[in-house]
């Protein structure tokens, strides 16, 4: 029984308990919903398992059936190529890198690294890319579908669906029409070219049919007998895509490329659509204030190199190229002449597709292209065997600084080809071995090592300007025996390499198996064929080509102008004491000068165009080796200030060495001196005809253009 005392102590907890109640109303309905699941979930709890039947979460080894290989790809690439991608990235010092892979089909890694500035926005993967020379595999992809449906004939005439006269004479008289298969796989036989190939600021922005109707670069071989790259080829086959398609360069591409393949985002249009412009991933050169974006030249050659695609859009072409069934868009033989061989300069060496280049990656046939712009790096590889592709992107040239870039197994610091080589060796190994060149067969009957000495790559021009470009100005060392030879290519990209002896003219590098072969051309003049991301042949350089000569001829050249300029007044001061003799007055030298004297201004005129015309071809030669941070249209008028000084000054000491104005203390020396100086611009002269670094179009062009 309760007492009045206990139930009084009893009132304020049973208030305490409603108080709490009315302030949580919640509590009782939860309370309730808890007891109405135990009763709910009761037989599922009556069946949980024991820990005895817990299952076994151990790591164990999964079933070929339990992962399919692009999921394995997937898993495995995201470990294995982030660390690698981030190394390359800061080792080229570029501000973004963009690494795709496609495998069977699909896209197992794409990711964007990096800024488009530095420390600016990410890069994305839906900013338009300058492709550079990758719009080379865009063009023939083109052309080889007008070929399947029957509207262009590979075999045929290319002068059949160029405008009339594009294509100049041949060669030589009986040599055969160029074929569009020629200039698919680069042995068309035209010149190759790099001068003229942007569009100026004011200049209309010309299409690929009147490029090719204001003519192509001259032939200088027979058609297939030799391969070189050419830029003007891929300008000639975008003339006959828009010409077969009847449409605009932009409409055509887009018709017979980017809309089968589903590339929303690609063009080579330039200038349409200013978020377009402003989207499109900046390139950036290396400069002396660091990294600096560039403004990217628009070139003339639409074929060759002015498309832009998004890295999504990159990857629609990869997943076609990989794709284990045909996709419609390369159907009817399409991607087979693609990814298949097409033209070979030798057996054992690698060669071209109709549009790639066919290539080596650790020991696994590859095809792939490369594209080099102002301040754009790229790159794409297929491994057909696998259905492997990679793409490989860098907004930034190539930093000066060489050897911080990982050595690709091509000998190659390149970042791209680096790349490549971790994705292929992550995905399917090295197959590098001994037995590389089994089957290979032999050229020669002569296991002499062949002559070694300076050799130049032979894809360059040989007429024109352009001859002062790459290799031209740096020769590759050829020295060794018959045993082993090295090859020492004079850029900083470029290891030494080392070939071994595998079978008669036929050598094998140390570093991937990749082939030197040793032949002759046509003319029997010795050659090397080899393999450095596309196969290369390589000719000797005649000792009055050699870049050595050429400096010491200007060497001469200014060391006569400047003591020209000081023995003049020196000549004059000693004239006036009185301390020359006058005999050489009667001497036949004499009387030359005399003669001079007579005519001055029409020998400073002669001084003048000799000299004028040298300091075009120093400038033509110091643009060719020297990259410039601006455009260069703007510095092109003060190229042409400055050559112009140059021209007044040197002619003005030309002309008093020639006019015999010069004094000196015996006729010995003067005669001595107006020989020197003779010779020396007469070299010049003559380098600028060996080197064909000048013509007077050339010289109209290039200062009155």
């Amino acid at each position: 029984m309760v007492t009045p005392t206990a139930a009084a102590a009893h009132v304020p907890g049973r208030r305490r308990c409603r108080d709490r109640a009315r302030a949580q109303p919640w509590r009782p309905v939860g309370i309730a919903a808890l007891l109405l699941a135990c009763v709910a979930f009761a037989p599922a709890w009556a069946q949980a398992p024991t820990p005895t039947d817990r299952p076994d979460l151990s790591p164990r080894a999964l079933e070929p059936e339990e992962l399919d290989p692009v999921t394995v790809a997937r898993i495995g690439l995201r470990y294995q190529i982030d660390g690698p991608a981030l190394e390359v990235l800061a080792a080229s010092r570029a501000p973004a890198l963009i690494l795709g892979v496609a495998l069977q089909g699909q896209t197992v890694f794409l990711e964007a690294y990096g800024s488009r500035t530095p420390g600016g926005d990410p890069a994305g993967l839906d900013d338009p890319l300058w492709l550079a020379s990758l719009t080379k595999p865009l063009t023939a992809l083109a052309v080889l579908r007008l070929a399947a449906r029957g509207e262009v004939d590979l075999d045929g005439d290319a002068a059949a669906y160029l405008p009339p006269g594009a294509l100049g004479p041949p060669a030589d008289p009986g040599d055969r029409a160029v074929t569009v298969r020629d200039l698919l796989t680069h042995t068309a036989g035209l010149d190759h070219r790099f001068l003229g190939l942007a569009v100026g600021p004011d200049e209309p922005l010309p299409t690929s049919w009147a490029e090719a109707a204001a003519g192509l670069p001259p032939r200088t071989f027979a058609p297939g007998s030799r391969l070189s790259y050419c830029n003007a080829c891929y300008l000639a086959l975008g003339a006959i895509v828009a010409g077969a398609t009847g449409l605009d360069d932009d409409d055509a591409y887009r018709r017979e490329v980017f809309d089968p393949l589903g590339m929303t985002r690609a063009s080579v249009a330039v200038g349409i659509d200013d978020a377009y412009e402003a989207a499109t991933l900046p390139p950036h050169a290396h400069g002396p204030r660091g990294l600096e974006p560039v403004t990217m030249p628009v070139l003339r050659e639409v074929g060759a190199g002015r498309a832009r695609a998004s890295a999504h859009d990159v990857m629609r072409l990869l997943e076609a190229l990989t794709d284990p069934q045909t996709p419609a868009a390369l159907a009817g033989g399409v991607r087979e002449a693609l990814l298949g061989g097409a033209t070979r300069v030798h057996p054992a060496l690698p060669g071209w597709t109709a549009g790639l280049a066919e290539s080596v990656v650790l020991g696994h046939g590859v095809v792939r292209h490369e594209g080099d712009l102002p301040g754009v790096q790229a790159a794409l590889a297929v491994v057909p065997d696998a259905h492997l592709a990679v793409f490989v992107y860098l907004n930034a040239e190539p930093t000066p600084d060489a050897d911080a870039v990982p050595l690709a197994s091509n000998g190659v610091r390149d970042a791209r080809s680096a790349l490549i080589d971790v994705v292929v060796a992550t995905l399917l190994g090295d197959a590098r071995g001994p037995d590389a060149l089994e089957g290979w067969p032999a050229i020669a009957a002569s296991t002499a090592a062949p002559p070694t000495g300076t050799y130049r790559v032979d894809r360059y021009a040989h007429r024109g300007p352009e001859r002062a470009f790459g290799p031209a100005l740096a020769p590759i060392r050829l020295s060794g025996g018959p045993d082993a030879l090295r090859l020492d290519v004079p850029l900083g990209q470029v290891a030494a390499l080392t070939f071994e002896r595998a079978a008669d003219g036929v050598w094998r590098s140390r570093l991937d198996g990749a082939p030197l072969v040793a032949t002759r051309d046509a003319a029997g003049s010795p050659v090397l064929l080899t393999h450095l991301g596309a196969t290369l042949t390589l000719e000797p350089v005649p000792w009055w080509e050699r870049p050595g000569l050429l400096a010491a001829t200007w060497a001469a050249a200014l060391v006569a102008a400047i003591v020209v300029l000081v023995s003049w007044p020196l000549g004059a001061a000693l004239r006036r004491r009185r301390l020359e003799p006058r005999d050489w007055d009667r001497s036949a030298l004499g009387a030359l000068g005399r003669s001079l004297r007579r005519t001055r201004a029409l020998t400073r005129s002669a001084a003048l165009l000799v000299v004028g015309l040298g300091a075009v071809q120093a400038w033509l030669v110091w643009s060719a080796v020297t990259r410039f941070d601006a455009p260069i249209d703007a510095v092109l008028p003060w190229l042409h200030l400055a050559a112009a000084l140059l021209a007044v000054v040197l002619s003005v000491a030309a002309a008093h060495a020639l006019a015999g104005l010069a004094r000196f203390p015996s006729a010995r020396w003067r005669w001595l001196w107006q020989t020197a100086v003779t010779l020396a611009f007469a070299a010049v002269w003559a380098q600028g005809w060996v080197w064909q670094l000048w013509s007077p179009a050339t010289v109209i062009a290039r200062w009155f253009g």
